[in-house]
């Protein structure tokens, strides 16, 4: 089956005596419990921008930890043009002098005589213990401070101080950012300008609730790629940021929100488009308001220091794998006798690799790659290309013996093959069954469906699979309500005309059973506590509402202890369990069966589930 993956774009096959499938990379991710910070499918986490100054906690450790007084008169800088002074001498050793200078927020944001009451009030409150304000303050800084640590005896207590005070470019920016959105008035936009080439907007609408603010930031990319490494980045953090119920709500848009109406036309062109935060009164309340604020200011450097990192690491792991592989893999053709062929992968890049081999009773199966990423295949100048890879790897196991292909994840999207149509049309003659999974997904669809229910809510994309579990529940005498009319009409005409008094439009009547995919989270606060939901698709739900509603596997089944090899999990499934897509291709080749199952055909349900579980393969979930 031809699927994705991250890294890699795979495929399975089944060969002579074998299946394939063919799979396709997933997008970047975000760190469970930190909405606020982001990874890659790395190992390890991309940096983020620590709001404490290491150079100062390293300078000031060294004054405190010397045996000897030691003079200092030093001057330097970090990210977001911060500027530190740091004097100290022989002849008065407890005393240190530490300066600082800060970028202005906005025009209005600094008095002309130096920083704003609130911010001196915010560095007493905070460091009265070790610190005081000194004035005037040094010239050319905004603050001076003379700190002495000489009160407090415990290593314990110095190295806590040290660590507040390593913070201090954070405490000044976030009390003057929290000082002009109490400011703000109950409507209003402003425009901060932290760094001068990414300003971004604070702005409170007369109409949002009581202490919301949204800060909204134009996203520009001088790269075409990082522009569409982007979009996908932003989508992720949309959809995954808006998981967390204490983060706040995250939206992207291309064109300008309506906060920003009136504003200067060059503050509005972007290519990046527009990603919004809610921000509400708990995000600025007591200690979350340094962080929420050291955010907010970074958080335009951090999307492009993520960006370019997230680029560096695919192309890494791209010269990596074509490495290892190239050694191995030049000149790859199929060995063996008749009975037994073993396939080599073809050289990374130009075309689909093996990234796994399994077996199954007399059976030899592997899994391709194709090398897209998961934002190319949003990308309608991408589709010919990936195409043009899945079909040059069909024609390749067809010509090496290769009994079933089966097509997984993003490479059997009805927009860009039409689920393997396309191919088959194009080849008549294709040895190579191609599968795209359909029969047995539904199967494993409608078997989820507790056998005593009488109504079902269908929602979300109107899949071949959604598509085919909703007729059949028809057949059934299932009623199957849904909201939608754009998708009721296309149903119905898929729906025989006599079992049409089961399918019913409907914005009332909502069932406690949900069947579909891309269920967003709008529509599952509005499910009934209780509900069940059950996905169509090879991608599990978001589970907005995980704490009173259970959610089920995307169609998927437990593998046969006898299949041997099998040392990875595949993608979001546990141990040992795979897409029913995936499985439909080890089933169609065990069977012997000789029809193609793409386009709009597709094996009949009931007979691909006999077959799966004659083979071993065991369901999830039991109606």
């Amino acid at each position: 089956m031809l699927s994705h993956e991250v890294n890699s774009f795979s495929h399975q096959i089944v060969m002579s005596k074998s299946s394939c499938t063919i799979t396709s990379p997933r997008p970047p991710t975000f760190i469970k419990g930190r909405p606020w910070i982001l990874s890659s499918n790395s190992a390890s986490a991309m940096a983020f921008f620590n709001s404490g100054s290491r150079a100062l906690v390293e300078i000031l450790t060294r004054l405190q930890s010397a045996e000897t007084p030691i003079p200092v008169d030093h001057t330097f800088f970090e990210f977001g043009s911060i500027r530190y002074h740091i004097q100290a001498s022989e002849t008065d050793p407890d005393n240190i002098y530490l300066s600082i200078s800060t970028p202005s927020l906005s025009h209005e944001a600094l008095p002309a005589t130096g920083l704003p009451e609130f911010t001196l009030q915010e560095a007493r409150k905070l460091y009265h213990k070790f610190a005081e304000i000194v004035e005037p303050t040094k010239e050319g800084y905004a603050l001076t401070l003379k700190l002495n640590f000489s009160g407090l005896t415990r290593p314990k207590d110095r190295a806590k101080a040290t660590s507040q005070i390593s913070r201090l470019q954070s405490v000044v920016l976030s009390s003057q950012l929290k000082d002009m959105l109490g400011r703000l008035g109950p409507s209003g936009t402003t425009k901060l300008v932290y760094n001068q080439s990414d300003p971004f907007f604070v702005s409170r609408m007369p109409a949002a609730p009581a202490g919301k603010i949204s800060a909204i930031f134009p996203m520009r990319f001088r790269d075409d790629t990082d522009t569409a490494v982007a979009a996908s980045f932003f989508q992720e953090l949309q959809d995954v940021g808006n998981s967390f119920a204490g983060a706040p709500k995250c939206s992207w848009s291309p064109i300008p929100p309506p906060e920003l109406r009136g504003e200067l036309v060059q503050h509005l062109t972007t290519n990046g488009g527009f990603v919004s935060f809610d921000i509400f009164s708990r995000h600025v309340k007591g200690k979350r308001a340094a962080k929420t604020a050291w955010i907010l200011l970074n958080f335009q450097a951090y999307v492009k220091y993520h960006i370019k990192c997230t680029r560096s690491y695919i192309q890494s792991r791209m010269r990596k794998r074509e490495e290892i592989l190239t050694e191995v893999i030049q000149n790859a053709r199929l060995r063996g006798s008749a009975d037994k062929k073993t396939l080599q992968a073809w050289v990374y890049g130009s075309s689909a690799f093996i990234v796994e081999s399994l077996k199954l009773k007399k059976f030899k199966m592997q899994t391709w790659a194709i090398p897209r990423y998961n934002f190319q295949y949003g990308l309608i100048c991408e589709r010919e290309s990936i195409n043009s890879l899945i079909e040059k790897a069909i024609l390749d196991a067809d010509g090496r013996g290769v009994r079933v292909l089966s097509l997984g994840l993003l490479n059997q999207e009805k927009q860009l093959n039409r689920s393997g149509e396309l191919f088959t049309q194009k080849y008549p003659n294709l040895r190579v069954r191609l599968v795209d999974g359909s029969g047995l997904a539904t199967a494993v669809v409608l078997k989820s469906i507790p056998l005593e229910t009488k109504r079902v809510f269908l929602c979300g994309t109107s899949s071949k699979v959604t598509q085919a579990a909703a007729t059949t529940l028809c057949e059934r005498g299932v009623q199957v309500i849904m909201n939608q009319k754009k998708a009721y009409d296309m149903l119905k005409l898929q729906v025989p005309e006599r079992n049409t008094i089961y399918l019913k439009l409907s914005s009332d009547e909502i069932p406690q059973i949900w069947i579909g995919d891309n269920i967003d989270d709008m529509q599952q606060r509005r499910a009934q506590k209780g509900t069940i939901f059950v996905p169509t698709s090879q991608f599990p739900l978001k589970k907005t509402r995980k704490d009173d509603c259970t959610y089920l596997s995307s169609p998927a089944m437990k593998i046969p202890e006898i299949m041997q090899n099998v040392h990875t999990c595949e993608n979001w499934h546990p141990r040992r369990v795979m897409s029913a897509w995936r499985i439909a291709g080890m089933v169609h080749a065990l069977e012997g069966w000789d029809m193609h199952e793409c386009g709009d055909d597709m094996m009949d349900t009931e007979k691909v589930w006999s077959a799966a579980i004659k083979h071993g393969f065991i369901p999830l979930t039991k109606a």
